[in-house]
């Protein structure tokens, strides 16, 4: 459940949505061993496999009107990140955008 709403100005453009913190920290942070790494393996495959279960096409329909900034329209995106990339590259910042 969100705790706050922002709504779009001249200096961020869109609305967002911010959350609680979650008690914790990243993955990079954690001095995790082999052996603790993989007992990991089975409940992020769990997550995963749910967080993957919706099948695209229904979360589209389900942001439908609502995504303004298009999150789900992977063309777009395509496009999008081809774009910034080349900016990217243009600017320096990246020697080459193949890996990414």
């Amino acid at each position: 459940m969100p705790t706050k709403l922002g709504v779009a100005t001249k200096n961020f453009p869109w609305p967002f949505l911010g959350y609680r913190k979650v008690a914790g920290q990243t993955a990079c942070r954690a001095d995790l061993d082999d052996h603790a790494r993989a007992e990991t393996a089975e409940p992020l495959a769990e997550f995963l496999a749910a967080l993957h279960a919706v099948p695209a096409h229904d979360a589209r329909r389900a942001g439908g009107a609502n995504d303004t900034l298009r999150r789900l329209d992977i063309p777009k995106r395509r496009e999008m990140a081809a774009e910034w990339l080349g900016k990217a590259l243009h600017a320096g910042l990246i020697d080459d955008p193949t890996p990414y």
